[in-house]
Order: structure tokens, then sequence, then C-alpha cells
């Protein structure tokens, strides 16, 4: 017995010397396996394989990105590429579209010295880049800018029938001896509108003498007034023997003052019809007109006949009901009421309004009266000069008379590729001033010109840049 306690005892302690060595092994295992585990370097929260960029799919989406990038870098490149050869293109074919103007006269001495005076009417007239729609064109004559309006000396001229109309001087009334020009606005417009401020103006520098323009019956804050009590007549294209009233009165009041004038649209077809009735006996040395509607029942028929036409028409005749409004309790107790003048934007003007306010007949007799057909055109006795535009989208440019025109010896035509209805445009901006503008100066010249080698005046003067010395501008001043 004592023999196997001996041996279960050292059974015992040989057990716990070999879990000591068991156990020192394990721990130094651990201790090793720690070791290595300290030489590896264990990823922080900051160095993440995807915020490092280790990660195996983070090199792949870098391509990617970059890739993208300059895709669409090379997509905008050739895009901007792309719309500048097609705006090259554009504006060379824009370039080699534009043309001098086409010009009707008859070949005498003089036509071919004016023409050849006025250089404008030689060169090709390029329009804005952005109205060559006549459309456009026309809007951006109307739209100028700076807009402002020029304080102007009024003076009121009385008429026969007890009407009144009024001279718009700028900047005031001249002295007798300085030439005039006097402005004809067109249909709905009055002296201030931007096209004619920027044309006083212009005239004004260049020294040519005085600008002023012409507010029709009613227009430009103008009452309406008739004599005994009678209803007063509206203005419309009926304006030729008030034209000549006024003339009359400028040539009454400034004797030795050289007359001239230009007119746009209905403002033109009233000047050349003063023109062709006065004849020899017209007040006026030289007149220009800008896109004049001179047959008036063409006009009217082109209007009626298409759908643009028929817009204009009725755009127009809107606004010349707003005029007949404003003037309601003028017109009160006459022939036309306020429902009849609304009813004349879709049925005519002519009609409804003019007709019976004029005492006439009806459209066709307002339409005779209101044009210039060939025969009268041929009765024109001073210098002419008018200016139309092929894609005048208001007056069509086959409704002038242009055979009657051209025969006579003192009217030149110049019919422009492009234009508008008085419109235009011409420079870096559609806004400021007008191609015609330019032609106007330069046409006064040649005529002022003309007129001092008549005269044979060598004293005093400035050939060179065919302007006279004039006396001092304004009667109350001697600038």
């Amino acid at each position: 017995q004592m023999a196997v306690a001996l041996e279960s005892v050292d059974a015992d302690q040989d057990d716990s010397s070999s879990g000591e060595i068991v156990g020192a092994e394990d721990d130094e295992a651990v201790e090793v396996s720690g070791d290595r585990l300290d030489d590896v370097d264990t990823p922080s929260s900051g160095d993440s394989p995807t915020s490092r960029g280790d990660s195996p799919t983070s090199q792949p989406q870098t391509s990617e990105d970059g890739s993208g990038l300059w895709r669409l870098l090379l997509t905008a490149s050739a895009s901007a590429a792309t719309t500048a050869v097609g705006m090259a293109l554009l504006f060379t074919r824009w370039i080699r579209e534009a043309a001098p103007p086409e010009l009707r006269y008859a070949p005498s001495e003089e036509n071919v010295k004016l023409v050849m005076a006025v250089p404008l009417l030689l060169r090709s007239y390029i329009p804005n880049v952005l109205t060559r729609n006549g459309h456009l064109a026309s809007l951006f004559g109307y739209i100028k800018l700076p807009s402002w309006r020029h304080r102007c000396d009024r003076e009121l001229v009385p008429l026969s029938d007890g009407g009144t109309v009024s001279v718009e001087w700028f900047p005031c009334r001249p002295a007798d001896g300085v030439p005039v020009i006097l402005m004809l606005p067109g249909i709905n417009n009055d002296a201030a509108f931007p096209y004619v401020q920027h044309v006083m103006r212009l005239v004004l520098a260049e020294g040519l003498g005085t600008p002023a323009a012409v507010n029709w019956r009613g227009l430009g804050g103008l009452p309406l007034s008739a004599a005994g009590g009678a209803t007063p007549k509206v203005y419309c294209g009926l304006g030729a023997p008030d034209l000549a009233e006024i003339l009359s009165h400028l040539r009454r009041r400034l004797p030795s003052s050289p007359l001239y004038a230009v007119g746009w649209s209905m403002g033109g077809c009233i000047l050349v019809r003063h023109m062709a009735e006065a004849g020899e006996g017209c007040e006026l040395r030289a007149a220009m007109a800008v896109s004049p509607a001179l047959d008036v029942s063409a006009v009217q028929r082109y209007w009626q006949g298409t759908p643009v036409g028929r817009l204009y028409g009725l755009a127009i005749g809107f606004k010349l009901w707003l005029y007949f409004l404003s003037h309601r309790r003028e017109l009160a107790g006459g022939p036309v009421s306020v429902w009849r003048a609304f009813l004349g934007v879709f049925r005519g003007y002519e009609d409804e309004v003019f007709a019976p306010l004029w005492g006439l007949s009806g459209h066709e007799e307002y339409w005779r009266r209101c044009s210039v057909g060939e025969e009268l055109v041929r009765r024109v006795a001073r210098p002419l000069l008018v200016v139309h535009a092929r894609d005048d989208p208001v007056v069509p440019v086959w409704s002038l008379p242009l055979a009657a025109m051209a025969s006579n010896p003192h009217i030149v035509t110049a019919i422009t590729r492009h234009g508008g209805h008085i419109g235009y445009t011409a420079g870096a901006t559609p806004l400021l001033g007008a191609w015609t503008d330019r032609v106007l100066v330069h046409y006064l010249r040649a005529i002022l010109a003309r007129e001092e080698e008549r005269e044979g005046r060598e004293q005093g003067e400035m050939r060179g840049s065919g302007c006279r010395r004039l006396p001092p501008l304004c009667e109350h001043s001697k600038l």
C-alpha cells in the first residue's frame, strides 16, 4: 500500500511539472504571437483602406472619374468649335448677301451727281446680325436707346378748320435764315418717339440746321379742336393739307430759311402727297421719305388679304382705338361712338371712323385722297429721296409706283434687301440710331452743296463738308 501511494504521488508531481511546462509554452507562444502582432501595422480609423485608396477597387474608380472628366471637356470643346464655325459661316453668308441698294432714277446729270455725293447709297447696307428678319428690324425701328425725351420748344400751329398741330423745335426756335429740317412721324407716333429724337439730335450735332418735329392732331398731348362747335377731326392719312398749312406758317415766320423735310411711313406718304399737289409751288427745297405707304389702297388690301398683314392691321387699329379712347370727351356727340371706333379695329377704320369724321363717302374715297398714284407722283417737282426695303412686312415694296417714280427726274429711289419697316438697324447694336439717319445727313449735305454751287457763294463757305456758315441757331441767342 505504501508503494502504491508513493507511485500516485510521483504521478501527480509529473503531471504538475508537465502542466507548468505546457503553460509556459502557451505563454511563450502567446507572447511570440503578440510580438508578431505588434510588428503588423494595425489600420487606424483615419487610415482605412477606403480613405487611403489602398482598396483593390479604388484605383479603377479614379480612372473612370478621370476619363469622364476628359470626355466632358472634349465634348464642350467640340461644341464650342462647332458653334464658332457655324457662326462664322452664318456671318460669311450674311456679309455675302449684303448688297448696295438698288437705285432707280432718271439718268440726268444732276441725279448722277447727287447719287455720287451720297456714298452710303453706293455701298452695301449691312444690317445688325440680330435683325436680318424684317419683323425684328421693324420692331427695333421703334425701340431705341437711350430713350430720353429732348426738351423741345413747342409752337402751336392753328389750322383753318379749327384744328391744332404743333411744331417741336430742338433746342429752340431758329432765327430767320437758318435751315429747318422738319420731321413727320408715322402713324400713331409723335415727336417724342425715339427714332424721331435720334434724328433730331444727329441733325443738330452735324450742324445742318435746326430740327423740328410735327405732332399731328391729338398727338403729343395736343387736344382735339374744331371751329364753330363742330366735331373735331382726328389725325389720319389725310394730313397733306395740314402739312401745307404748317409750311405756310413757317414761311411767314422764317421767310429766308430754306425748308427740308423727312417723313416715315404715313408721314412719308403725307409728305410725298403734299409735294405732288404743290408741284412747283412747294415750299420745300428737298425731302426724304422712309418706308412710305404711297398706295394706301394696295397696303390696306395687303393687310386684309394676308395673315401677317391682318396681324399688323389689328395692332395698328388697336392703337388707333386707344387714341380715340383718349379723346372720347372731345368726340362725344359726334357721328362716331367709342363702340363704333372699337369695331373699326376689325372692320377697318376707314369706314367706321375716318370717313364719318372727315365727311367722306367711304373707304374708297379715303384711299383715293390719301394715296400717291402714278399720275400724282409724276408731279413732284422738288428733289426727293425714297428709301424702302424689300423685306418690309408692313408696306410691301410692290405697292410703290416704282415705274412712275423712276420716270420723274426729281425722284431717286433706293431699295435695300433688308431693313424692315423704318428699321434699318446698323452697327454693333440695333438700339442706337439707324442707317437711314446717316443717309439723311449725307443727302442733306449733297443738297446744300448743290444749292451753294448754284448760288455761286465762295466766301465763308465750307465746300469740303458741304455745309454753309449758318446764322445764329436760335432767335433768342447768339450761339
